[in-house]
């Protein structure tokens, strides 16, 4: 009889090997802190922590606000001020913060996505497209994004959208966009040229001056384009 127990137990045993094997990896590991990298398999304890959207936000700073190690006991841990905790770093948009059996924690996180960079009196922040200042930056970070300033431009962001699509087939690259009084648009770009848009009719100027044949005109030489005067183009060579 216990030669027959035993014969049950080893083929128990060999049917766990392939289980445990293939079970997927730590999350946390990718996190790379040494006092989290090891793991318990307990469903009482938390054994691993998967985390999908990070991208922007530093690590270190997901880890900080976690507050919590591998191994600590599941039911002590307060979901919700974990989620307020990353609800509050720079880069989160969104979070929702699930937990699963067998020890699982799982972290969605939604980042802000940069819209341009917003000059206000020499102060420098990240935006979204809402116009949202998600993170105020030094002067020279983020290049890659075009500068925003003037009075009233964040409120007027939904107007600018619609202008910056009509420059996607332009073969120059916008370097600061600049509201005038309030009222109307100076585009600026990367090889110097100058686009002086209208305060009225911006859309339809635009996309009329957008629809001549462009491939006459040699852009590194020309210093201002102005568009201001209805039914007339003012070219200003550098």
């Amino acid at each position: 009889m216990n030669k027959y127990i035993k014969i049950i137990l080893f083929i128990f045993i060999l049917a766990l090997v392939p289980i445990s094997f293939f079970k997927k990896d730590i999350i946390l590991n990718y996190l790379n802190t040494n006092n989290l990298f090891f793991k318990i398999r307990s469903e009482m304890v938390v054994n691993e922590v998967w985390i999908t959207g990070l991208n922007f936000e530093e690590k270190e700073n997901i880890i900080s606000s976690l507050k919590f190690n591998i191994g600590d006991p599941i039911y002590s841990i307060d979901l919700a001020e974990v989620k307020s905790r990353i609800d509050k770093l720079d880069w989160v948009n969104k979070v929702k913060v699930l937990a699963y059996p067998y020890g699982v924690i799982e972290i969605f996180i939604e980042e802000y996505k940069p819209f341009a960079v917003y000059n206000n009196a020499q102060e420098y922040f990240l935006i979204n497209d809402e116009g949202f200042k998600f993170l105020k930056i030094n002067k020279n970070e983020y290049k890659v994004h075009f500068q925003i300033s003037g009075k009233d431009s964040l409120i007027s962001l939904d107007d600018l959208k619609k202008l910056i699509q009509l420059f996607d087939n332009f073969n120059i690259k916008i370097d600061k966009v600049v509201r005038i009084d309030s009222r109307r648009w100076d585009f600026y770009f990367k090889n110097g040229l100058l686009i002086k848009l209208p305060a009225k009719e911006t859309f339809l100027v635009l996309k009329k001056f957008m629809n001549l044949d462009l491939n006459k005109m040699d852009y590194n030489k020309i210093g201002v384009i102005d568009l201001r005067i209805a039914e007339r183009l003012i070219i200003e060579n550098k």
